[in-house]
């Protein structure tokens, strides 16, 4: 019976500790399957955060330019506004833009700009350019040579295009200088630059008119020397040559330049030498030149011209004479 009893409890024991293993395996199968699932959604919910954060971040970059391009644009629109105030003010003329020539010569030969142009009577009103003291003198001057201004008006003449020039392409650090750009501007024009010269090296471009070709300038920016000979200049010595005051040397000889002498180089008081042989100039040696003090070298010789040499003109002061 003892034997009986000792077995029963062996089997009564094992059945236990087999019990006790099935619900211990049980138990950690339940706690792997909770990880498990409580570790997915952990990742589901670190992912859904993140991909909320890059949507926060785009939102702000969209807003951002959204922004800058509003305020760029403000900034056009006001520039435009400005633009257009400005255009109203300076620009009051009836005649059609398409129709004004460019201020480089006539139309057709060079591409046309837009310019608008103020009648002599206005242009000490001018303002765009901080010319108003040197356009003033300019009229002044003009109106000691020449009765008569309509030819600043009138497109087909070299005093509108020169004048304008001058007006639209004179900076406002050569504004000093206006009156003598616009005389070069004019000798240009007058002798048909845009046409027969030869060489035309920054003549009515932006540098400094001490850098064009022929010309050469004093220490105060004042045109001393013109050399521009066999260079085809042709058309007509204009009278505002005299406006290039410190002159001391012109130099055109061998070229096909017609018409008078221009009387009003006889103010030149500085002028040393006069080479304007080999032309085709007619008419008289204008008596005003006899002021002429400084003049020392005279080339006249092989031109049309006329008469006698006023009696006492030039004597006692020239080194050379060649008027033949």
């Amino acid at each position: 019976r003892n034997w009986i009893r000792d077995g029963f409890l062996v089997w009564i024991i094992c059945r236990c500790t087999m019990t006790a293993g099935d619900n211990q395996s049980l138990t950690s199968s339940d706690d792997t399957a909770c990880l498990t699932e409580c570790s997915e959604q952990n990742t589901e919910e670190r992912e859904y955060q993140e991909s909320d954060r890059k949507g926060q971040r785009m939102y702000a970059v969209a807003a951002v330019i959204t922004i800058s391009m509003i305020g760029i644009l403000a900034v056009l629109a006001l520039g435009s506004i400005a633009i257009v105030m400005e255009l109203k003010a300076h620009f009051k003329t009836k005649t059609p833009l398409s129709a004004l020539p460019s201020s480089h010569g006539p139309p057709g030969r060079e591409k046309r700009r837009p310019a608008s142009f103020i009648a002599p009577e206005g242009l000490i009103q001018k303002h765009k350019f901080g010319l108003h003291t040197e356009i003033t003198h300019l009229v002044a001057s003009l109106s000691s040579l020449r009765d008569n201004l309509q030819s600043l008006a009138n497109p087909r003449t070299p005093y509108f295009y020169a004048l304008n020039w001058t007006l639209h392409d004179t900076p406002l650090s050569r504004a000093s200088s206006s009156l003598q750009r616009f005389a070069l501007a004019l000798f240009f024009h007058s002798t048909h630059g845009n046409r027969t010269w030869r060489e035309t090296e920054r003549w009515l471009s932006s540098h400094d008119e001490c850098t064009w070709y022929g010309l050469t300038c004093d220490d105060y920016g004042n045109v001393t020397k013109i050399v521009l000979d066999r260079n085809r200049l042709a058309g007509t010595l204009p009278l505002e040559i005299a406006f290039l005051d410190r002159l001391l040397v012109i130099e055109l000889w061998e070229n096909g330049i017609a018409g008078g002498l221009p009387s009003s180089m006889g103010s030149l008081s500085e002028l040393v030498t006069i080479h304007l042989d080999n032309n085709l100039f007619h008419g008289t040696i204008p008596t005003e030149w006899r002021h002429l003090k400084a003049l020392r070298h005279l080339h006249l010789g092989h031109n049309q011209l006329t008469g006698a040499i006023p009696p006492g003109l030039f004597m006692g002061m020239l080194n050379l004479i060649d008027v033949s």
